[in-house]
């Protein structure tokens, strides 16, 4: 199975039945994702599996509290600039495939040319559900200590990118 990653199509995205059985998601992903993406307030990016949507990642930016996300940003008197993947969406039927994990790699190698070029800390993701916690964990985001569904990983220098494979 090959998985390409690529730009918001607006035409495949409407053909598609994309649903990764996350009510949530699903609903922002059918009624939002699209002027979302038209108002540039999330960049989407997709995950296509033999020309069907197979997962999408949404990206935003987001200001965090120090306070909330360890020792090493404590006592900054402003808050740390991230990327936020703001929803993450893979295909039910698809699930532990790699297509997270690429849709991840993807964010992360973008989060982090956008950080050398206009600045940024952090990666952080808000887990719609306990159950994805530990995907995230795997991939090396850390707990934030204020939100146990709040997640982070450090940009410098793109640590250790996840391996899309």
């Amino acid at each position: 199975m090959t998985i390409d990653i690529a730009a918001w199509d607006r035409r495949l995205a409407r053909a598609d039945t994309f649903s990764c059985g996350e009510a949530s998601i699903d609903r922002w992903w059918r009624e939002q994702a699209g002027q979302a993406e038209r108002r540039g307030s999330v960049r989407l990016r997709l995950a296509v599996v033999d020309r069907r949507v197979a997962g999408f990642c949404a990206l935003t930016v987001r200001e965090v509290d120090p306070a909330a996300v360890g020792e090493r940003w404590r006592g900054r008197p402003q808050h740390v600039p991230a990327v936020l993947v703001a929803r993450l969406g893979v295909a039910a039927s698809l699930h532990g495939l790699g297509i997270g994990r690429a849709l991840i790699a993807d964010a992360l190698r973008r989060a982090g040319q956008a950080s050398a070029e206009v600045g940024g800390e952090l990666v952080v993701v808000d887990a719609k559900n306990p159950d994805v916690v530990d995907f995230y964990l795997r991939l090396g985001f850390h707990r934030s200590i204020s939100a146990p569904q709040t997640l982070w990983r450090g940009l410098k220098p793109t640590h250790a990118l996840v391996d899309a494979r």
